[in-house]
Parts: C-alpha cells; structure tokens; sequence
C-alpha cells in the first residue's frame, strides 16, 4: 500500500515515564503494547521532552515540530506584562501537524490536545479540545454537533479537578482515571468509525493525573496503565495498514523536597510579598490564573486541613524586581517596566542565586538556572521566562508563596498536595514506541521529531517546513 493511504494513529499517555511503563510490561500489565513492539522489531524509546517537561509545551512541540522558541507556549498560561491569561490555540506561532495535513487534503481526528480551545473550524478536521478548554460546547468541539454525542456518551475533557478530593482514597481515584479513559477510548473508536480519516491523534491525560497524586502506589498505578493497554488494543484494531505511535509528553518523579523559589526571591529583596487572606489567595491562584496548581487551590478552601496548608502571601508584581512564575513554566520574569541593564543584573543575581543554592541537609545543588537565549531559540522566544529554572533530581519548585516564611525547602506535604511531579531534570524522558514503521538506530529521540516523521510518512516534501527543529527518524 502506498505511504499516503496509510492510516496513522498517535496514541499519548500524559506523564508516562519510561520506567512506569517498562514496569508495567515486565508485570504483564501491557502485553498488547509487548506485542505490537516486539512484532514490529522495535523497542520502547526514550522520548527527549522540551524544557520545562510540562504538558503544554512538550506536546505543543510534538505536533509542531519545534522548541517552544518558535511556538511560543511555555505553559497553561500567557503572560502579558504583570497579567496572565490562559493559553488560546491561536498563541500557537506554528502549524500543528494536522493543520499542514489538511493543505494537503488529507484529514485527521484529534481528541485531547492541550492548547487548541476554542478550535479551529476546518473541514478537514474533526477535533475536541482538551485541557484548558472550560466544557464541550461549539468552541471546544468541530464539528460543533458532535457535542450532544459526546454528552451522551459522557465525555470527560479533563479530570484535574475531581483529584484532589480523592487525595486519600486511591482506590476511587483509580476508579475515576479508569473510568475517564475508557469513556476517552469508545468516544474515540466511534469517531475513528465514523469519519474518514488519514491521521488520528488521542491523548489520554489521565495517567498524569493519578501519578501526580498517587505515584507511590504502584499497584494502583500499574492497574491504570492496564486499561491503557486495551485502549491501545482497542484503538490499534480499528483497520489494517495502521502506523502507531504510542508517545508521553514527559516522565515523572516521586518529589522529594520542594523549593520556594518567591521565598528565595524575597529574601533577596526581588520579590515583593504581602499579607493577605487564605480565601483571597485560593481564589487568586485558582479562579483568576486557572494554572494546575492554582485550579486544587481555588477547590482545597472547604477543607480545614489543606487550608492550613495555603500560602498566607501573594506577590505584588508590580512592586518586585522578580517573580517565579505558576510552576509548569519553570521560570522567573523581571519586571518588565526596569531599564535594560537592571533587568540584566538582577537575571545574573537570580542565576547566580539559584545555581549556587544547596540543600543543607545533603549538600547537593538544587537547581540549575541559565538564561532563556541559552535554552530556547526562534522568533517567540522573547515570551520566554528571562530565567529558565530546572530543577536536579527529585526536586521540584514552586510558585506558591507559603504562610512559613523562615525557610525555602519544604516536604511536600507540608506545602504541595501531590506525591508526584515532571517539571524538573529527573523525568525529561517520555515514551516512543511504534510500530508499523522502523526508526533510526542509535539515536536520541526528541519531541520535536514526531512531526516532522509524521509529515515523511505521509510523503509531505520536509524542504518546505526547514523552520522544523526535529529531523526524521523514520529506519532505511
């Protein structure tokens, strides 16, 4: 069969760790994932995730091609100025893969995408969008009639919300992460039935839901990834021919300690922090700048325990020098109203700051921070944190501004409501296995690669997208 009739089917776990799912096959968890690797002679990859190894800039640059310099998303939110705004499709600078498809003639069904609310309308595209999108309506779903079916059949966009009240039961938490994705699973066979399509892509955020609150539980872990195998199974038996690719955005770690970084900041005389009522500050991080984080807050208000836990600050951004950023972008902005040459030493202050800062009780470097022109590269990267910070080993930072201001590292129960995180050196690899095709030998595989494969297997000419920083991987 000719490349261009081929079907091709993206199917991404948010958040699965090459670790977790080489455990869950060992386990037996995942034979049909075993099968369909070992079947088409190749191994389950690392996947090199975009810095930071977050959600929306990770899978914004598989589908484009290229670093978040040039797309420009570096997390849920834009920020303008002091203000930040969640992230809209059109903040994308470049096409997605089935937005170059579709010139082409071809057509795809995307389900789940970060970062594509309120969709595009095109003919050639079936879409629902994913997190960040508020609920299924005309803006979320193309076709907008498809809505009532996806009512019916009770789709799920994202179920960040209901996790945070099954902190303490696994069990129900499990139940829910299962339950969302198989609703994902039937909602995308009936599509992929339904509709003519050459590309398909179908992201399942549940997975990094249950480890950033319950990683720790391997069984409870290992018996979602189980659903996850039949998905694949499901979702890969739908015809012949099929090329798939099974993918994660980024890995996971169990955190460890938790840094501060507005803390830091603060008693370094860059970041302004006032008083301020817990109530106000759920709100404040939650409703108004809708990060992940900020979303459980906004939640956590009822409950006595957790409230004892919110931050007793909040930033005057106006008034600092320096602020650290909701922590999926992994950065630190300068006011942007200093003069040239102050912004530039306080970057080296911070830089210096965070590179020389250790943990007292181990001796070890934290984190390591470099300026935005040494990590990104394109004509968006201007809406780059002016300094990019990455966390070593299991730590992880945050923007949270704690009621305790005597100290910048935390357990994290004392601060943070999740086990586990992915914005931070130790889970920069994801998952790559494909079949249908064979890969490159003795390479290292980078997000960014995935789009412009794509684009080869379909025999687009890759002269025409030379902006692509992936290359390729497709074996002789």
């Amino acid at each position: 069969m000719d490349a261009t009739k081929k079907k091709v089917i993206v199917i991404g776990f948010d958040g699965a760790s090459p670790s977790i799912v080489k455990k869950a096959i060992d386990s037996r968890k995942m034979p049909y994932l075993q099968k369909l690797l070992e079947e088409s002679r190749n191994s389950l990859e690392n996947l090199k995730s975009t810095i930071p190894s977050s959600t929306a800039p990770s899978w914004t640059s598989m589908m484009t091609g290229v670093n978040p310099g040039k797309h420009g998303i570096y997390d849920f939110l834009v920020h303008e100025g002091f203000r930040s705004r969640p992230a809209r499709y059109s903040d994308v600078k470049k096409p997605f893969v089935w937005d170059i498809l579709s010139r082409y003639g071809l057509k795809s069904i995307i389900i789940g995408h970060p970062v594509t609310y309120p969709v595009a309308r095109d003919d050639n595209i079936i879409m629902i969008s994913g997190i960040l999108a508020p609920q299924l309506n005309e803006h979320s779903v193309n076709p907008p009639e498809l809505v009532d079916t996806l009512n019916k059949m009770g789709y799920i966009i994202d179920i960040e919300d209901k996790m945070v009240y099954l902190k303490s039961s696994p069990s129900q938490a499990l139940e829910i992460c299962n339950d969302s994705a198989q609703k994902r699973t039937k909602v995308a066979k009936k599509l992929l039935k339904d509709y003519d399509w050459d590309f398909s892509f179908i992201l399942f955020p549940e997975s990094d839901r249950l480890l950033h609150y319950h990683i720790t539980k391997e069984n409870i872990v290992l018996d979602h990834f189980k659903v996850l195998d039949k998905a694949i199974k499901e979702l890969t038996s739908i015809g012949e021919d099929l090329i798939v690719f099974i993918t994660s955005d980024h890995g996971f770690i169990t955190i460890n300690k938790v840094l501060a970084v507005n803390v830091l900041l603060h008693m370094a005389g860059l970041c302004k922090i006032k008083n301020k009522k817990t109530s106000d500050i759920a709100y404040k991080y939650g409703k108004k700048f809708v990060s992940k984080f900020g979303s459980i807050l906004a939640k956590t208000k009822i409950s006595k325990k957790v409230s004892s836990m919110l931050p007793g600050e909040y930033i005057i951004k106006e008034k600092s020098k320096a602020w650290f950023t909701p922590y999926a972008e992994s950065g630190i902005r300068v006011n942007p109203l200093l003069p040239a040459e102050e912004r530039d030493r306080i970057i080296e202050t911070a830089i210096d700051l965070l590179n020389n800062l250790k943990d007292p009780e181990t001796g070890n470097h934290i984190v390591r921070a470099l300026r935005k022109e040494e990590v990104y590269w394109g004509e968006e990267s201007t809406r780059a944190p002016d300094v990019v910070v990455i966390p070593l080993e299991d730590y992880v930072a945050t923007h949270i501004v704690p009621a305790q201001m005597d100290k910048i590292l935390f357990n994290p129960k004392e601060i943070f409501l999740k086990e586990g995180d992915h914005v931070c050196e130790g889970a920069q690899n994801g998952i790559l296995g494909v079949s249908g095709i064979s890969l490159k030998s003795g390479g290292e595989y980078h997000v960014m690669d995935i789009a412009p494969t794509l684009l080869d297997i379909f025999n687009i000419p890759l002269k025409e997208f030379k902006y692509m920083d992936g290359h390729s991987i497709i074996g002789g």
